[in-house]
């Protein structure tokens, strides 16, 4: 996404929409064994499978003394880290995953939110969107704080 304006925009928001059976939730990760938990979280190099560098490794940094927040595998019994709350777990699958979304009729509606983009700057999305199933299409919506304009559009997949 590029501003091409000739000043900053800010609370820049992408509305992307997703059939309820393609996006790969939090609640669905929740269900997925320490394994498969493990590679989706800090496992899987997206730098070398999708040439997208990994913006923190998310298991380390848990690790370390420098946070307050609890690991993102507590929901698994057999894991030698202390218990959390189911929701509290899901929250932090959710926190990981790096963008908002809700359930809307049969589609979930996700929000990506950029602070601050400059002029003549171009940004990538902060985060891989996780999916079930191969999709053609998604359709979005991008609005902005200082723009009055609304931008509505669809992203071919191929």
């Amino acid at each position: 996404m590029t501003n091409v304006g000739t000043d900053y925009d800010e609370d820049v928001r992408v509305t992307l929409f997703f059939n309820q059976y393609d996006l790969l939730t939090a609640e669905d990760i929740m269900n997925f064994d320490e394994e498969t938990v493990s590679f989706i979280l800090d496992k899987q190099d997206f730098e070398d499978s999708i040439s997208i560098k990994k913006g923190i490794d998310f298991l380390a940094h848990f690790e370390s003394n420098t946070h307050n927040t609890p690991n993102i595998l507590e929901y698994h019994q057999e894991l030698p880290f202390k218990k959390a709350s189911k929701k509290q777990q899901c929250e932090n699958i959710k926190i990981f995953l790096g963008y908002h979304y809700i359930l809307d009729n049969d589609n979930y509606v996700v929000e990506l939110v950029f602070d601050k983009i400059n002029q003549n700057t171009s940004v990538a999305f902060p985060t891989v969107i996780l999916l079930k199933n191969h999709i053609s299409k998604i359709n979005y919506i991008i609005k902005s704080k200082k723009n009055p304009v609304v931008y509505k559009g669809c992203i071919n997949v191929s």
